[in-house]
């Protein structure tokens, strides 16, 4: 499509959505002062017994574990960030 084929509202929204993806990439999450470990904990526990009754281990399981990690140390604010990059 050419940019005339766009109304102006949809190119405002275009704009805005590039407005805020640009302010999130600028807020690189800091490591939080307390970590809460228990969620982390219980995606493991919760993984390794879903492993050894199925004798199985997918890479689901890892997946979970990493977003357990990463929101526990840096918040539920490293996800919008994290989506936002272009790397």
């Amino acid at each position: 499509m050419r940019i005339k084929d766009y109304t102006n509202g949809e190119l405002e929204e275009e704009l805005e959505r590039r407005r805020v993806t640009e302010r999130l990439r600028a807020v690189v999450p800091k490591r939080l002062d307390e970590i809460d470990w228990q969620p982390v904990l219980t995606c493991a526990e919760s993984g390794f017994a879903r492993m050894l009754a199925e004798h199985y281990e997918d890479d689901e399981f890892k997946h979970y574990i990493y977003e357990a990690v990463m929101t526990a140390v840096y918040g539920p604010g490293y996800w919008p960030w994290r989506g936002a990059q272009t790397w």
